[in-house]
């Protein structure tokens, strides 16, 4: 994934978050980070920046629910319904992979 590409992610995520809401004085936004594999450093590093860009300041304006498959395909969905179910304001998916996690089983047609 491009810096470029990072960056422009972590701006629409927060444009949805709550942030000049009364709700965003009362809760702090978490994001859900679901990775298929360990993500190298620099693309980490640039997720977190991105974050602290942003004016957030991370374990205290804002939570990192981060989901590790280990490079296991068939994780991948279980991790991206339990970030659903805990109801995160925003999934980051750090790969090709993540992003096409399937929450339920897809049924033949």
């Amino acid at each position: 994934m491009r810096r470029r590409t990072l960056v422009g992610t972590l701006a629409s995520a927060a444009v949805l978050l709550p942030r000049g809401s009364s709700l965003a004085q009362t809760r702090v936004p978490r994001v859900g980070y679901l990775r298929f594999v360990r993500v190298t450093p620099p693309y980490d590093e640039a997720f977190r920046n991105g974050l602290r860009d942003l004016g957030y300041v991370i374990g205290q304006t804002i939570v990192i629910e981060e989901r590790l498959a280990d490079g296991r395909l068939e994780r991948l969905g279980d991790l991206a319904a339990e970030l659903v179910r805990l109801e995160v304001d925003v999934i980051v998916a750090a790969s090709t992979q993540a992003t096409e996690a399937e929450t339920e089983p897809r049924h033949g047609g």
